[in-house]
């Protein structure tokens, strides 16, 4: 494996934000503002005071990374309210705090070390600088992979309007303590240094509210609230014939996050990488077909997002919740992992989803007009 870098050259910048493009846009299909189609790049204010990380095979740029220490560069006031950041101003100097965005690996690395190639060294360039506290806001999808880092969810997630529902996540960078709980790869270099426990005591005292999000490395507390859940309610038609270790294996790579009454979880558009299973609470669906939107209230044991798990196209649904609801959060590359240790569970796990699917999208033939009826039953 090569080793990281960071960009110095104008020639370097630019493979890196001409390969920012070729995965929001080409892989992915999203549609940055900041995308530029005619040099095929995308810049934006935050890259002229960042550093940015990178790793190269055959001078092709395969992952990267930016980092913007707070000290040197003037967030909008909308990423200082969305992360809460006056909070930790008051207390600790920009120079300890940083934001971490455009992590991206080509999809031929992605199940390399070369992820955590590049995020390994970026913890250790922020031990160098004695950061304290790194920001970073991902997709729901992307939780357990931040969490698995050491990073915890803390404050209310919002809607960006090109990665659409982010979850704001912060890394305090000494807390041994933590790290050595989820297991983070950051544990081996921490052990190492001298270590302070201030800024995590700090951050527990400033943001009590950040134990009501469920970590998902906590796999043996993750299998009891499940069990818990099943003598209240039941098993979920989603896991119906599937054994409990299958079902457990599906856990250990999910996340549970709340969300507020009114939030849009996901937009017409958006590319989706999960299968969301409702756990309470209540979610409207509207979905797209042809030129009509028709809409449905799924509640607890529903699912939605499964498009995502046959088709990278866009989410026809939009997902608004109705009332305060936990969703779980399976993503798709765990659904992927399971599937090579578990194939006969998973092909009943992805019957169930076909069944889930007929039920929203099929019209129930006593609900159709007496002609749409008629033509309905002798077409079956």
């Amino acid at each position: 494996m090569a080793a990281v870098k960071i960009a110095i050259t104008p020639e370097e910048k630019y493979q890196i934000y001409h390969f920012r493009y070729q995965v929001y846009v080409e892989e992915m299909r999203k549609k940055p503002k900041t995308a530029n189609h005619l040099n095929r790049t995308i810049i934006d204010s935050l890259d002229e005071t960042s550093i940015l990380l990178y790793l190269a095979h055959e001078e092709e740029t395969i992952a990267t990374l930016r980092r913007n220490f707070l000290d040197i560069t003037s967030l909008p006031e909308i990423i200082h309210q969305r992360f809460s950041i006056a909070e930790f101003t008051q207390d600790f100097s920009t120079q300890q705090l940083s934001i971490s965005t455009r992590l991206m690996v080509d999809p031929q690395w992605r199940r390399s070390s070369t992820v955590g190639a590049i995020v390994a060294e970026a913890y250790k360039q922020g031990r160098e600088r004695n950061l304290q506290f790194d920001f970073v806001h991902c997709a729901p999808w992307l939780v357990p992979f931040y969490e698995n880092l050491g990073y915890r969810r803390y404050t209310n997630s919002f809607v960006d309007e090109d990665t659409g529902f982010q979850i704001p996540m912060v890394l305090v960078l000494e807390d041994v303590e933590h790290l050595r709980a989820v297991r983070s790869p950051f544990y081996r270099l921490a052990r190492k240094q001298e270590n302070c426990s201030k800024a995590g005591k700090w951050f527990l005292e400033h943001f009590p509210q950040q134990t009501q999000f469920f970590n998902s490395c906590a796999h043996a507390t993750m299998w009891e609230f499940w069990q818990t859940r099943l003598r209240a309610s039941g098993q979920p038609p989603l896991f119906e014939g599937m054994s409990n270790e299958t079902v457990s294996q599906l856990l250990k790579g999910s996340a549970i996050h709340p969300v507020k009454a009114g939030e849009t979880v996901l937009r017409m558009g958006d590319i989706g990488n999960a299968l969301f299973l409702v756990l309470d609470g209540a979610i409207e669906v509207s979905h797209l077909s042809g030129i009509s939107c028709t809409s449905t209230q799924l509640e607890t044991f529903h699912t939605f997002g499964e498009a995502a798990l046959f088709t990278p196209l866009p989410s026809p649904e939009r997902v608004i919740a109705q009332h305060n609801t936990n969703l779980l959060v399976i993503p798709k590359p765990t659904i992927m992992k399971v599937m090579k240790t578990s194939p006969s569970d998973m092909c009943q796990f992805f019957f169930n989803v076909s069944q889930s699917l007929g039920e929203k999208y099929v019209p129930d033939v006593e609900k159709l007009s007496p002609t749409l009826r008629e033509l309905a039953v002798s077409a079956a």
